[in-house]
């Protein structure tokens, strides 16, 4: 039976407790510039504010047991969020203006306790003090880290690192106990319930299989493949793990499916070609933190010629090899970068979302890659003999990682900011510009527009929105986002509005033609052969606006009339001036037009041919702009 008061009493006489505190304190740098703000407006409504099994009165056990539809699947998060609502939203807003602070204490917390439970396991390892000591510092207080203690919406990184964490200390902690592979379960299923990613654990703990546990990551035991029973036994350990695994996988899969894109390329062979680069990015952002960005635009590798696959795949090999064969210790530095490559399986990109790369996916990673760094700095002490110099640099870098996630997490105020910054950091990225596109929409749409210098500040930020908008439609990796057609709608109408028909025309048609993979919506659709139609009445050229105008009618939901009043309005100017043989259908647009041709904008010559033709309407029926 198992004695937890034992067990918790052997864990806290281990304890240093000026290690415990200075975690604390370090873990404080990402949120210092950030606490008090308020909820960003980019998904935090999707995930806290506005989201029904958070505000609502939904019983917490029905969490668990609701199909996901069309999100995520983690109740434990949400029941995270639920707890925070109950702690903080009716004292906090008068104070603060929302309870997003609160929120962010809590995640905060929560990133601290699993940082501990990182070190309990990294001494586990048989890490010195100082060493486990280093790495749970670096990791608490890395720039990186901001994404997820600074964004209300990535608490699900944070759980997902504490019962993630929690699991492998049991995994690697209670070996030879009846009770391990129940608490490796138990924490394992937390952590799926909280965010996908910890699914890339499973493979660790295959690793740890493989290598004979703790002592053979260690080196003080032969590999577990040489024990008669070895297969058998790791199936029956591993089995259960799986299956959960593949279960929430498949939860999740069916609630993510509107934001699976074709992977990078558009093979799973080139996502293959493109993680190389993306690797080499991740080991360069985890090591020297100097450019992180919210947002990254990442080039496909199409082809086994480019260069830059061979640049990055022996650079990657370089590393990964030399540090093995330099190491003292080179069971443990092997069993580190399976563990850096392995937990990020999930975001391998071979089932591709959105955004192939971000800081979070390397939440769950790092401490593998710091646990090789770690090693090769006791293996370069001892080769210099000067632990001084080496401790001094070691401490140099968490001054510089405290200063940098300081100023870091400034970018999380609000999403002006934080979309600013990732779009002079990766112009190329169509997301980014979407992002701050939207950030200045939301400045318009809070603009109290009273006086005349207010008017000129609206009018001056869409004209900024609608920049963004246009540049999002020069990226090249526009149409692998979502909301491309309306971006491109959005586009379209700002060129309108300015005059520009060429741009104008070329985003309407991208508009209505979205890549296969992406949802068709048929208001934007129809929107964007409404505009067609106008530049060609603009043009004069009315038998093509008449088929584009009869295809908006026909795309159109038939419940949305609001949304192609224009259209029609531009069907019933076309019939007049090009089909006027078709009577039935001239006469329909007539009784139409008496209600639409107010919402069109034409020249007066073609309003004046339609007052001739439809003469049953009074003549201030048409408006000429």
């Amino acid at each position: 039976m198992l004695d937890w008061g034992a067990l918790l009493n052997k864990q806290i006489k281990r304890l240093n407790y000026w290690h415990i505190l200075l975690i604390a304190f370090c873990g404080l740098a990402p949120l210092a510039q950030c606490w008090n703000a308020s909820f960003l407006t980019y998904d935090d409504p999707i995930h806290v504010t506005s989201n029904p099994d958070v505000t609502g009165d939904k019983p917490w056990w029905k969490l668990f047991v609701t199909m996901p539809g069309d999100k995520t699947y983690f109740p434990v998060t949400i029941i995270s969020y639920r707890i925070d609502r109950a702690m903080f939203e009716t004292w906090m807003p008068p104070k603060f203006g929302s309870w997003a602070p609160g929120v962010r204490v809590m995640t905060w917390l929560y990133h601290v306790i699993g940082t501990l439970v990182l070190w309990r396991v990294l001494l586990l390892l048989s890490l010195t003090d100082i060493e486990a000591l280093f790495i749970a510092l670096v990791f608490v207080s890395h720039p990186m880290a901001c994404e997820t203690v600074c964004w209300v919406s990535e608490r699900k990184n944070a759980l997902a690192g504490l019962f993630g964490f929690a699991s492998m200390w049991a995994y690697l902690g209670l070996e030879g106990k009846a009770w391990r592979m129940p608490l490796v379960f138990f924490f394992f299923m937390l952590a799926l319930m909280s965010k996908a990613s910890p699914l890339g654990l499973l493979a660790v703990f295959g690793v740890i299989e493989l290598l004979n546990g703790r002592r053979g990551i260690l080196g003080e035991t032969a590999p577990a493949w040489q024990r008669p029973r070895f297969f058998l036994d790791s199936f029956e350990r591993l089995l259960p793990l799986t299956l959960l695994a593949a279960a929430i996988t498949a939860l999740n899969i069916a609630g993510k499916e509107a934001l699976i894109v074709p992977p990078p390329g558009g093979s799973v062979f080139t996502a293959v070609l493109t993680d190389f680069p993306i690797f080499c990015w991740y080991l360069f952002n985890a090591l020297i933190p100097v450019k992180l960005s919210f947002i990254y635009y990442v080039k496909p590798i199409v082809s086994l010629l480019d260069p830059r696959l061979a640049l990055c795949a022996a650079g990657l090999l370089s590393v990964v090899a030399g540090t093995v064969l330099a190491a003292r210790n080179r069971h443990r530095v092997v069993f580190g970068w399976l563990w850096f490559f392995l937990a990020l399986a999930p975001n391998w990109n071979l089932i591709a979302i959105l955004q192939i790369m971000q800081d979070r996916y390397l939440y769950l990673s790092l401490p593998g890659l710091l646990l090789v760094v770690v090693e090769m700095t006791r293996t370069l002490m001892e080769r210099l003999r000067s632990r001084r110099a080496v401790a001094a640099l070691a401490a140099a870098y968490l001054v510089i990682l405290l200063v940098l996630s300081f100023m870091r997490g400034a970018v999380f105020v609000n999403i002006c900011e934080l979309f600013t910054d990732s779009v002079q950091k990766e112009p190329l990225s169509a997301h980014a510009h979407f992002g701050l596109g939207l950030a200045y929409g939301q400045l318009v749409a809070l603009s109290p527009n009273r006086s005349e210098s207010d008017r000129r500040n609206v009018d001056r930020l869409r004209v900024m929105q609608g920049t963004q908008f246009e540049l999002f439609m020069q990226c090249p990796d526009r149409e692998r986002q979502s909301n491309y057609a309306s971006i491109a709608l959005d586009a379209a109408e700002f060129c309108m509005e300015h005059e520009h028909f060429d741009r104008a025309e070329r985003y309407f048609a991208m508009s209505t033609h979205s890549p296969a993979y992406l949802k068709v919506y048929p208001n934007i659709q129809s929107a964007g052969l409404r505009g067609l139609a106008s530049i060609k009445l603009h043009r004069h050229e009315v038998q093509e606006a008449y088929e584009l105008a009869r295809q908006s009618v026909e795309v159109s939901p038939a419940d949305e009339q609001s949304h192609f009043l224009r259209a029609i309005a531009a069907r019933s100017l076309a019939l007049v001036l090009a089909a006027q043989g078709r009577l039935e259908e001239h006469n329909t647009m007539i009784a139409l037009a008496r209600s639409d041709l107010l919402f069109i904008k034409i020249d007066s010559e073609l309003v004046k041919a339609a007052q001739k033709e439809v003469s049953v309407l009074p003549l201030n029926l048409y408006k000429a702009e």
